[in-house]
């Protein structure tokens, strides 16, 4: 079994996070952070603040004007 090292885990991470990783890599990285702490830590982190952002209420919706010059 080949495990994936740190700077290739830390490089994932926010892909991971926002659920845009293959079916593959998200099995490598589940992988590699139950085995690290500090990238399940760093995983902890993003997450947080993905959250906070999230919830935030920082979201912007186009004037129907603009959407239609746009469409």
């Amino acid at each position: 079994i080949r495990f994936m090292e740190c700077e290739a885990a830390k490089s994932l991470i926010h892909p991971y996070v926002d659920g845009e990783l293959d079916a593959g890599h998200v099995l490598e990285v589940d992988q590699h952070v139950a085995r690290c702490p500090a990238c399940a830590q760093a995983v902890e982190r993003v997450r947080a603040v993905s959250s906070a952002v999230g919830g935030a209420g920082l979201r912007y919706s186009a004037p129907a004007m603009l959407r239609e010059r746009i469409e």
